[in-house]
């Protein structure tokens, strides 16, 4: 196997628009170190396989049961992905419609929320907003924490680690 690496510098490269590209496409600016390009087409591949598994987990039923609940929790990228953002940052992220037949923008929105069980709300009055327009803290934090939990990347290296660290994350 050969391995896949993604090299972090210090964020940079995220746009006010990001194309759906393809994997080689993906792979060859992430080795350029401008993962940033992509963040928002890594995030939302976590979503279509977290999708997926939850289809299949549920099979025939309507629901999911509480032990696939659980399972999904504790090891579905996307779903650890968004636990740890509500821990830390108290939101998450919410991919828009999305269908790589139809469309050619990915949208990938940050919201702030509070959890009742397993149940997130909206906090009254905010809107949801591209994760753009986020501090670069956060970006920097979502980049390493979505390029660690891809299942595709074994190895992150980070450029700059100091530019990484932040006391409380």
């Amino acid at each position: 196997k050969i391995p896949m690496i993604a090299y972090l510098p210090t964020f940079a490269g995220i746009a006010s628009k990001e194309e759906w590209y393809s994997k080689a496409s993906r792979n060859k600016l992430i080795g350029q170190g401008v993962a940033g390009a992509v963040l928002r087409n890594q995030i939302m591949e976590l979503y279509f396989k977290n999708v997926e598994e939850k289809k299949r987990r549920k099979g025939n039923g309507k629901r999911l049961k509480k032990a696939d609940v659980k399972w999904l929790l504790a090891n579905e990228p996307y779903e650890i992905l968004n636990e740890t953002i509500y821990e830390i940052f108290k939101g998450i992220i919410i991919p828009t419609n999305f269908d790589p037949a139809f469309n050619t923008y990915v949208d990938i929105n940050f919201a702030k929320v509070t959890k009742t069980g397993l149940t997130y709300s909206l906090l009254p009055g905010y809107n949801r907003r591209d994760i753009m327009v986020e501090g670069s803290g956060f970006l920097q934090w979502l980049s390493v924490y979505t390029f660690v939990l891809s299942p595709e990347i074994d190895t992150v290296l980070l450029d700059e680690p100091d530019a990484h660290l932040h006391s409380t994350l």
